[in-house]
């Protein structure tokens, strides 16, 4: 991973709801301005709150269905000197 998302991530004030189990529900974070002018205004993680599911249904393959995983978040960027494309 780029050294760039270590540094970010200890600084984003991260808050989590978790489960009985422990598990992370949800997250999100503050808006934060981190070197050369990047701007994290929102983040937002979260995981279906419904269980595993273990299909048992083959004699070879045991298949899992796990919850979705969703996560968003916007960043501000400042002008690109250069003529590139992203």
């Amino acid at each position: 991973m780029p050294s760039f998302l270590w540094d970010c991530w200890p600084s984003l004030e991260i808050r989590a709801l978790l489960c009985a189990m422990g598990c992370i529900q949800s997250i999100g974070g503050k808006a934060r301005v981190f070197r050369e002018g990047i701007t994290v205004i929102d983040v937002k993680a979260s995981i279906d709150p419904i269980p595993t599911s273990i299909d048992e249904s083959s004699s070879v393959v045991l298949r899992y269905r796990t919850p979705h995983f969703r996560a968003s978040a916007q960043v501000v960027m400042p002008p690109i000197p250069k003529k590139e494309t992203w």
